[in-house]
């Protein structure tokens, strides 16, 4: 079972992911580490699809979601001033404990899976 304070291969994690949540990445649920707000990718497609004065009316331009499915395992979606979650990164200034090694060594911080929906 992947919890946190672990290093998993990429291939265990997905294999993770898939067996808790499907083989959409999209759908796959991540918990913050701060704030414990859970997410998932498609949480990310919302906001990047809604008009930017909707989240931040000071803001004129979407916001930069570049790869959500990515996005949901590294950064709680408070960053993004929709109102929940909190500010924190898997890659910031404090890295989260649970990471995944890449094939050439690179320990990528991330955030742990949620439970399974039953």
């Amino acid at each position: 079972m992947i919890g946190p304070d672990k290093e998993y291969s990429v291939e265990e994690w997905k294999a993770e992911a898939i067996k808790r949540f499907g083989k959409d990445p999209l759908t796959w649920k991540f918990v913050c580490p701060n704030c414990g707000h859970v997410q998932c990718g498609q949480d990310f497609m919302n906001i990047n699809m809604r008009s930017p004065a909707a989240i931040d009316p000071t803001r004129s331009t979407p916001y930069p979601v570049k790869d959500c499915k990515n996005t949901a395992y590294q950064e709680c979606i408070g960053r993004y001033g929709v109102g929940t979650g909190c500010d924190y990164c898997a890659f910031g200034l404090i890295d989260s404990d649970t990471k995944v090694v890449t094939p050439d060594g690179k320990k990528i911080p991330i955030f742990p899976f949620a439970e399974a929906e039953s």
